[in-house]
């Protein structure tokens, strides 16, 4: 593998923010025989810049992802082309309490957004939205790029997967700086993985005023409980449910405990 995953997803993010922001700067819509052209050249200087940065091993993996690569932006055009009747693209990589992506957006925030649980507690949150758009008068279309597998509906339902819910209630409640407070209309995610499919939408069933009433008060009680200072703080909680990736497992020393080792 030339690019590794985490590699691969940063150089797609950047062309698709790239390429629906010079569209979006000519007031004009995804249409694939008329930007394919634009998208490939975007993509190749990306692709030149990524060569540079990390030269491939051999040609062979390198022309190989590299078609890939291709694929899957073909397949987003495509996508775009025909899901952009219904909803316009407005801003790319909100950033809230985070520094922008080049020239920002209106939703940008400097600071973390205030978020009120049910409980009444006010709590801060900061991170990065993908993409929203406008999907009718004052409601939004939330989305998120994922270049790995998109979380399940059970899984987000359980809050298990809980960032455009969240996402949805910062929306609704007046979050985005530069804009009234708005329902979110829908919740999807932009499958990248490449592969068979290269690409694909898939939007979240149900309601998504429901997903976002239903995660803040998720939060709410995750917030309760740790509140409480007889809450203990274990490391995987739920076996099942762990990430795939944990930046803080070698703290717990979690595969020391798991093989039965004996440590100091």
């Amino acid at each position: 593998v030339w690019l590794n995953p985490l590699v691969r997803g940063k150089l797609l993010h950047e062309v698709f923010r790239e390429f629906m922001s010079r569209l979006h700067a000519r007031e004009l819509l995804p249409e694939f025989s008329r930007d394919e052209k634009l998208l490939d050249e975007i993509l190749g200087r990306h692709i030149k810049r990524s060569e540079k940065q990390i030269p491939p091993l051999n040609q062979d993996t390198f022309a190989r992802q590299c078609q890939a690569l291709r694929e899957t932006a073909r397949i987003f055009l495509q996508e775009e082309e025909t899901f952009c009747r219904s909803s316009q693209p407005l801003w790319l990589e909100v950033a809230l309490g985070m520094s922008p992506e080049g020239k920002g957006t209106i939703l940008d925030t400097s600071t973390p957004v205030a978020i009120e649980l049910p409980t009444g507690k006010n709590i801060r949150a900061r991170g990065r939205i993908d993409r929203v758009d406008r999907a009718g008068e004052n409601r939004f279309g939330i989305w998120d790029y994922k270049t790995g597998s998109a979380p399940s509906f059970t899984d987000v339902d359980a809050g298990l997967e809980p960032q455009l819910s969240l996402e949805a209630a910062i929306a609704r409640s007046g979050g985005f700086a530069g804009v009234p407070a708005a329902a979110a209309a829908e919740l999807a995610y932009w499958s990248l993985r490449g592969g068979d499919p290269a690409g694909e939408v898939k939007p979240l069933k149900g309601d998504a005023a429901a997903l976002a009433t239903d995660a803040l008060a998720g939060l709410g009680r995750l917030v309760a409980a740790f509140d409480d200072p007889a809450t203990p703080y274990e490391c995987r909680p739920r076996a099942a449910a762990a990430p795939r990736f944990d930046d803080y497992a070698h703290l717990a020393r979690v595969k020391e405990w798991a093989s039965g080792e004996d440590v100091a």
